[in-house]
């Protein structure tokens, strides 16, 4: 634009006018300065343009720091803007922080309600205007907003976070998609060893948590492709090797075969001749592994002085070695004679050892469980012959008898053998005991015998009495009975007691008690008389004993 001529390029004031000396003149210059007329006074002029500058200032959207504290029982937040707010102007911005987080929808109260509440709202992914959810708001934050008069609402512009942290609720609605910015969705860990990555698909329509790594098994080695899988292979994966009749059919080219120097593969084979086997092989001095006939068709060696053999060529299985015939001065093998060996058909050959003449032994088998077979003669056989050396059975040796005997068995008896007692009395011990002499018995009586270490382990068998003078009328009754250490009880050893009658001299009828008739060192027997008769004298009372 082009201003008038003597003004300044801001506000136009009048200054002195050098070139034409007229009007302008340096007195008229502060005249103009100091004078009150309206609209001229460059005073006025300057006064007015400050005051609208003041106004501005006043009116402007500079921003202004706010700290807003929860009201509870309002549920609201107070601030007190009255140094910075006169009115909701348009345009306006607030840098606010609040004390505590908010809990839903929020409404801000300036100036100690002298203006009235105004909801903090945000704009969403979609452009829509909303209100706040729970927790959204953060206290000790700082958080700019704009008054938009037209929605009567404080509007969000940004946060600014001092301590570098950001906490969210959730809720995806401003989570990133294909069609707007947004927030990384919730992190999802995943199972133990495997790897959750954000991602999104062919098709998809926002960023999700995807599984970078499964547990399925790699391919097989095969045929060359690109694969469709979204998924990883992990970097220690391996696969698996492939089988021989899967890979590519060889061709007939030897470059790769093992040799001496280097793995490779087997030569291609060759058909022998009828009656022949050949197979892979290298020998001293070779580089390379190539068919071999391994059987050789020459006839083997004649038995004769043993040796390694220099041949590398194998013998088959059914082959046969010669024997020379024996004269009269040479002899076939070792010391054997013409007549050791057997010609048939011209073939010569060794037969099982006899009694009339050298040879083999004859075929052996293994015995079964616990035995031991032999070769061995008996006085009718006419060969060696394989023997049981212990028996067949398992049946134990003879017991001991009462009269000794050399025995006629032809197998051995094993050396941890054990012969049973029988039922010879050479295994039992008799004990006798007197509970009376000339003077008449009575239910007093009775006698004690301690058990030796010689009869150890015996049982008592049977219980007999006599008496020199019988009882005239009534019964005899004799108990026997035992105690161990520290003998504090006797237990009875007979399941009948022995009894005598009336004009009885002699009895067997006691009944030993099988449960308790065995008798080990230092154990009391007592013989008691519980019933006398009449005028019995001389009673004595036989125990035998025997090693089971």
């Amino acid at each position: 634009m082009t201003l008038p001529a003597g003004t300044t390029t801001n506000y136009h004031l009048k200054i002195y006018n050098a070139t034409t000396d007229a009007e302008d003149s340096f007195l008229h210059f502060r005249e103009m300065i100091a004078g009150t007329e309206a609209g001229v006074s460059n005073l006025q002029i300057l006064d007015s343009a400050l005051y609208a500058v003041s106004e501005k200032l006043d009116s402007s959207s500079i921003v202004k720091p706010l700290s807003a504290v929860y009201n509870t029982g309002d549920t609201r937040y107070d601030v007190d803007a009255s140094l910075y707010i006169t009115s909701y102007v348009n345009n306006d911005i607030i840098l606010l922080t609040l004390d505590v987080n908010n809990v839903g929808a929020t409404t801000l109260y300036l100036t100690n309600d002298a203006l009235g509440g105004k909801i903090l709202a945000r704009v969403d992914n979609s452009g829509s205007v909303a209100n706040f959810e729970v927790g959204e708001l953060i206290g000790g934050r700082y958080y700019l907003f704009v008054f938009i008069t037209t929605l009567d609402k404080w509007i969000l512009v940004s946060c600014i976070d001092t301590d570098k942290s950001i906490s969210i609720s959730d809720n995806t609605t401003n989570n990133v998609s294909t069609t707007a910015h947004g927030f990384v969705p919730k992190a999802v860990a995943p199972a133990s060893g495997t790897l959750n990555v954000y991602g999104i698909g062919n098709g998809e329509t926002a960023a999700s948590n995807k599984t970078l790594f499964d547990s399925t098994n790699p391919e097989a080695l095969g045929t060359v492709g690109s694969g469709t899988s979204l998924l990883a292979a992990r970097r220690d994966h391996v696969h698996t090797k492939p089988t021989l009749d899967g890979l590519a059919s060889p061709t007939d080219v030897t470059t790769l075969d093992v040799s001496s120097t280097a793995h490779g593969l087997i030569p291609k084979a060759v058909v022998p001749a009828s009656g022949d086997l050949n197979v892979f092989g290298i020998a001293n001095g070779e580089t390379a592994v190539t068919n071999k006939s391994i059987l050789s068709n020459a006839s083997p060696a004649s038995v004769g002085t043993a040796a390694t053999g220099t041949s590398i060529a194998a013998s088959r299985s059914d082959h046969v070695h010669g024997i020379a015939n024996a004269t009269t001065s040479v002899k076939g093998i070792a010391s054997f004679a013409t007549a050791d060996f057997v010609v048939s058909s011209g073939a010569v050959s060794i037969g099982e050892a006899s009694t009339s003449k050298k040879g083999l032994a004859p075929i052996v088998t293994a015995p079964t469980g616990n035995y031991l077979k032999v070769l061995g003669v008996g006085s009718s056989d006419t060969g060696y012959v394989l023997k049981d050396l212990f028996g067949t059975t398992a049946a134990p040796p003879q017991a001991t008898g009462t009269s000794l005997s050399a025995g006629t068995a032809l197998t051995a008896a094993r050396l941890d053998h054990v012969h049973t007692t029988g039922a010879s009395d050479y295994t039992k011990r008799i004990v006798t005991v007197s509970l009376n002499g000339s003077t008449e018995l009575t239910t007093s009586d009775k006698s004690y015998i301690r058990i030796p270490a010689a009869l150890n382990g015996y049982k008592l068998i049977s219980v007999a009495g006599m008496c020199f003078v019988p009882s005239s009328s009534g019964t005899v009754t004799i108990t026997v009975k035992k105690a161990s250490s520290p003998y504090t009880s006797f237990a009875t050893m007979l399941s009948t007691d022995l009894t005598l009658t009336a004009t009885t001299y002699d009895s067997t009828n006691a009944v030993v008690n099988a449960a308790v008739n065995s008798v080990a060192t230092a154990d009391h027997i007592e013989i008691a008389c519980s019933g006398a008769g009449a005028a019995v004298t001389y009673l004595t009372v036989e125990l035998v004993f025997q090693l089971p």
